[in-house]
């Protein structure tokens, strides 16, 4: 998907800046899967050696974040109408 992404932002930027941008798209494909490559290749190695810890999913992680933050933070309690007492 990222892949699919910075293919695409390369392509737009060699449309619009006409001198700069040809350059930059040059072997934009060539460059997305040699970093693939090099990231699967080191995953994979560090999983052979026992070394590869799969990170938590970035909702859990930003929830567990959170929690640690705010601990056991109470919202205020809402407005209550408390009613006048009357003179006496």
């Amino acid at each position: 998907m990222y892949g699919a992404a910075d293919w695409l932002c390369s392509k737009a930027i060699a449309w619009l800046i006409p001198v700069i941008g040809p350059s930059l798209d040059y072997n934009v494909m060539t460059r997305i899967t040699s970093k693939k490559a090099i990231s699967e290749g080191v995953t994979e190695f560090l999983k052979e050696q026992g070394l590869y810890k799969a990170k938590e999913p970035m909702p859990r992680r930003v929830l567990d974040r959170v929690k640690r933050i705010a601990r056991n933070y109470l919202p205020a309690q809402p407005y209550r109408r408390v009613e006048a007492l009357a003179p006496a």
